[in-house]
């Protein structure tokens, strides 16, 4: 049953590998033409252009166009700036987020095929910890390719030697997965001892959890409502993950106020939690 488990994360992590991959080369390469066109255009237009240089006494004569040749960028690694790993992590861990809802049912489909299912000679807590250990080494790999595929853009546009390693980058990557992870425990503890309807717990939660995000800052309905948010918003993954730049620093904040550190023991702890939970749910399940 685990290999059957192995072939879906497998699927799910494929065409999620195949499409990123063609987005982020369709990006790099609109990048490049563009800056490309832009450079051959402008030196077009300078060798049609005729003008005539002033110069005056005591001055060095220099010539418009060649000045303006000069500043089109031939390439991005032209330009003084740096990319750091942080920002590298935070996508990664929105792109594994996806993904981690993607899964987060495995255990709900197994439901509706039960009779096959808990008939193996296995017991369904080590069935279910088997399946969970596959999806969560599937959402820890879709993170990792997510880095390297753009550790490779970067080398690709010629400025992987931008890259820049933060403080903090390392707690941005923690929190990104453990919200991940967190999203992934959640939904199998709300779909594990369903027979369907997997799908629509996965819809609603993005909707959810989007949604409780900007109502977090809304206090004139008074306190009842706005401790009905926060409370709500502790079982939110976006709440504990948000990315903020500030000169070239990309670090993380919590909707809530916790520092990053607290984030990443609450996320994990959570996602600990719900698995648990739905491991417990699973194992109820009638047949």
């Amino acid at each position: 049953m685990g290999y059957v488990e192995y072939l879906r994360a497998r699927h799910a992590f494929t065409v999620f590998a195949i499409v990123l991959t063609a987005c982020i080369a369709f990006t790099d390469f609109s990048i490049l033409y563009g800056i490309h066109n832009a450079h051959v255009e402008h030196s077009s237009a300078n060798r049609d252009t005729t003008y005539t240089i002033s110069v005056a006494p005591g001055s060095k004569a220099h010539g418009k166009a060649a000045d303006d040749e000069d500043s089109v960028p031939i390439s991005l690694a032209d330009k003084d700036f740096t990319v750091p790993i942080g920002m590298l992590f935070g996508v990664a861990a929105y792109l594994a987020m996806v993904l981690a809802t993607i899964l987060g049912t495995s255990l709900n489909k197994e439901n509706s095929r039960g009779g096959f299912a808990f008939t193996k000679p296995i017991s369904r807590e080590r069935l279910a910890l088997t399946f969970i250990g596959i999806d969560l080494a599937a959402i820890v790999a879709a993170f990792s390719f997510t880095v390297l595929l753009g550790l490779a853009s970067l080398e690709v546009l010629g400025i992987f030697g931008k890259l820049a390693l933060e403080p903090g980058a390392a707690a941005v990557a923690a929190v990104g997965l453990g919200a991940a992870v967190m999203w992934y425990g959640l939904l199998q503890a709300a779909t594990s001892m369903r027979v369907a309807g997997g799908g629509l717990f996965v819809g609603l939660s993005w909707v959810l959890f989007f949604i409780m995000l900007p109502f977090y800052a809304i206090t004139f309905l008074g306190p009842i409502f706005h401790g009905l948010i926060v409370a709500i918003d502790f079982f939110n993954p976006l709440a504990y993950f948000a990315l903020v730049s500030h000169d070239d620093i990309v670090t993380t904040i919590s909707l809530l106020g916790f520092s990053p550190g607290t984030c990443i023991a609450i996320t994990w702890s959570l996602a600990t939690a719900a698995c648990i939970a739905a491991i417990y749910g699973w194992k109820r399940v009638e047949v």
